[in-house]
């Protein structure tokens, strides 16, 4: 269910939900915490700080996350396994894969949206995070929904952008280099607009979570909260595969340390892109600017 009140999203003058600027002031040096400038740079140096010094909190968050996950795929296996009919009864078959897959789809959201949520607790220094990670049943049905018309409205334009390949091929007539061209160039255009479409739209799971947005409610806030910041999400998004495929690289044992941060930087840029302070044990500083990879 939608609050019906659209969340503010500063650091965007042309952006109809932000507030007007003299609502948004400044903290005097001193005030914790901080609001951490959408830039690629404060948001990396913010998740490195926040995670060095709630490292026991975010481990804690997402080995819990992973031994449930292994655990439902361990029994979604055993599952098949046990109930498996007879090859000549299909309908049967059929209708113990679909309950079997769509039980371990719903748990596997659930734990999603838990270990959003705790996340986001970690990034604002709220203490027992771990217990939220068993908080998010409410949030199932519409985190489904919105994923359903996120995947619809990314298909359809994709295809609107593929459509055009077969009509050009069909001008350019039998020439093969060109038909490989049209291909080409189409594919690549098609590609970038669904990678923009999906930057836009990325950010509904947290919209949903934290103003208690509808399907499509969240879907419109991820929308004008994205306004002029792909660049930036696109360079966090990236950074985030290149952190876990390291990870994977070191025997798999790394993940276990590359998700835990991975997941907060993902808390900590949607805080970033909504003008949300952070929090911490510690003091925040005035500025994620001064942050390095060096500090304690």
């Amino acid at each position: 269910m939608a609050t019906g009140l659209d969340p503010d999203f500063p650091g965007d003058e042309t952006n109809p939900y932000a507030p007007p600027r003299s609502q948004l002031g400044h903290r005097s040096r001193g005030e914790s915490p901080a609001v951490v400038p959408f830039e690629f740079g404060c948001i990396l140096s913010a998740t490195w700080a926040l995670y060095k010094e709630r490292l026991g909190a975010c481990i804690a968050v997402c080995w819990t996350v992973l031994a449930l996950t292994w655990g439902i795929q361990f029994l979604q296996t055993r599952l098949l396994r046990e109930l498996a009919v007879p090859p000549g009864d299909r309908l049967q078959y059929f209708l113990v894969q679909f309950a079997v897959f769509v039980g371990a789809y719903v748990f596997n959201v659930w734990l999603s949206i838990g270990q959003n949520l705790a996340m986001l607790a970690v990034a604002r220094g709220e203490p027992s995070v771990l217990e939220r990670v068993f908080h998010g049943g409410r949030f199932i049905l519409t985190t489904i929904l919105a994923a359903v018309l996120f995947a619809l409205a990314l298909c359809l334009i994709v295809l609107v952008n593929l459509i055009w390949i077969p009509i050009l091929s069909g001008l350019v007539g039998p020439r093969s280099l060109a038909i490989v061209l049209v291909f080409a160039v189409g594919i690549v255009i098609a590609c970038i607009v669904g990678i923009y479409v999906a930057m836009r739209f990325s950010q509904f799971p947290y919209m949903i979570l934290d103003h208690n947005a509808g399907a499509v409610d969240s879907l419109r806030f991820s929308w004008e909260a994205t306004r002029r910041r792909v660049g930036t999400l696109n360079a966090v998004y990236a950074m985030l595969c290149l952190i876990n495929l390291g990870g994977f690289l070191a025997c798999f044992v790394g993940l276990l340390f590359t998700v835990p941060f991975t997941g907060l930087m993902l808390a900590v840029t949607y805080l970033s892109m909504t003008g949300q302070p952070l929090g911490g044990e510690k003091p925040a500083p005035q500025s994620w600017d001064e942050v390095s990879f060096e500090s304690d």
